[in-house]
Parts: structure tokens; sequence; C-alpha cells
């Protein structure tokens, strides 16, 4: 084969994309979240690769900022992401959440499960329970692609199993290695209390050692890779160790 010939192309969620490579979802929810999304649209429809959005939560209060999370126009060509907490898959109603997907022309959704930056968030959720059977019966319920994410400390193969078990389209690692969502929220507590969160700069599971120990026969073609990817070289050993994208 020559080099020209070589195809990097995936289908993802029905859109053939240029690269096996997504954005992920990172922010949202203040003007520069939003202009940073409106931003990485642009950059994803150029590239055509998919991209993500921040958490649209604020919409249920605020429907008025729509349009600051409405960014299909900018990416007609790729796989837009939405994305909310776990949280509110169990608080709010599923039919709600599926019309806001529909409106927003998102491909999927995807919930992230953050416990770890929650408890250490000022005003965080700290309510785990029934979220597993949330994210279940919202797969059950609703026809829209569903993809768990955690946000930066990874999600371990017991987990991955019982998510596909109920339905979840693809699992996103999301390990360690890149952005500590701990130590973020570290900023905004008083001095006095970063000390615990500081005990955490180095916790969580690595991408690579979490893509190695998932059996083929579970992971094949769901899992998706991130957290601490920095390199091309680190794209290709995740693709290597299956992640589909």
């Amino acid at each position: 084969m020559a080099e020209g010939e070589i195809d990097t192309s995936v289908v993802f969620l029905g859109y053939r994309t240029e690269l096996p490579f997504f954005i992920s979802c990172m922010t949202g929810g203040s003007e520069g979240g939003f202009q940073a999304n409106r931003d990485l649209a642009r950059a994803a429809q150029k590239l055509g690769v998919p991209v993500g959005l921040g958490s649209v939560r604020v919409l249920f209060d605020h429907p008025e900022l729509f349009s600051h999370f409405h960014i299909k126009p900018l990416a007609p060509d790729v796989p837009v992401l939405a994305n909310l907490a776990a949280q509110q898959i169990r608080d709010y109603p599923h039919d709600r959440v599926a019309d806001l997907v529909r409106r927003l022309e998102a491909q999927a959704l995807v919930i992230h499960v953050n416990p770890g930056q929650e408890l250490f968030q000022p005003e965080g959720d700290r309510d785990f329970r029934g979220l597993k059977e949330a994210i279940g019966a919202f797969c059950s319920s609703v026809s829209v692609p569903v993809i768990v994410k955690e946000t930066g400390f990874g999600i371990h193969v017991g987990l991955i199993r019982e998510l596909i078990d109920r339905g979840v389209a693809y699992v996103d690692l999301a390990g360690s290695g890149g952005t500590n969502w701990i130590t973020v929220e570290s900023y905004r507590l008083p001095e006095g209390e970063r000390s615990s969160a500081r005990e955490f700069e180095d916790w969580g599971l690595p991408t690579a050692l979490l893509l190695a120990s998932i059996p083929r026969d579970l992971g094949s073609g769901k899992i998706l890779a991130s957290g601490g990817l920095r390199t091309g070289m680190d794209l290709a050993k995740a693709l290597v160790l299956g992640a589909e994208l």
C-alpha cells in the first residue's frame, strides 16, 4: 500500500469523519465557555471530526441561552455531542432531555459521571444514588445514542461492562493524565481547605492501563479513549489498544 492510499476516516454516529479523533465535552455555562464551544465547532467542521458541548444543564433554567449551545449550524458535517451529568438524567424527565438533544440537532448525548469533582465543588451534587439505574432507564426509553464518560479519573472494567449491558452505546474512559478536575475545583476553595484536594493530584486510573485491561469481546467498537493523550503517537497506541476513537 502506498502512503497516499491510507484511509484514516471512520464512521461514527452515522457520519464519516476524517480521523479517529474527537473533541471531548469540556466547557459551558459562561460567556467564555460559549465562545469556546463555537470556536471548537468551527475547528471540528474544518478538520472533519466530532465535537462535544459542555454541560447543557443551564438550558433547563435559562432556555433563552439556547443559541449559545446550538452549534450544529457551525458543524453541519460532523457529529455534535450534547452533554449532561448523570444526576440530571436521574432527576429530569427523560422525554424533556431527549427533546432538548433533538432541538440541539445533536447526534448523541454524553452523560458525564464526576463524583470526585462534585465532592470538592462547593455547590457539588453529592447524592450518587440511582445513577446507573437512571442511565439504563434513559437508554431503554429514548432513541438517543448515549455515551458515558468520566471527567479525568477513568472508568474501571466492571463498570464498563455494566454500562454496556444497560444499553450505553459508547464508554469514554476519560482516564487520568490530563486535566484533574479536583485540582481545578481546589482553586475555588478557601486556602485552608485546599490541602485535602491536593492529595488527589495523582488520583485516577490511567487511560492506557484501562485500555489494556479491557477484554476485546467487551470493548469492541464501544470504547472511546481520552485523558492524557498529548501526541499523535498516544493516539496511535490508543487505537491499537482497542479504542474506536
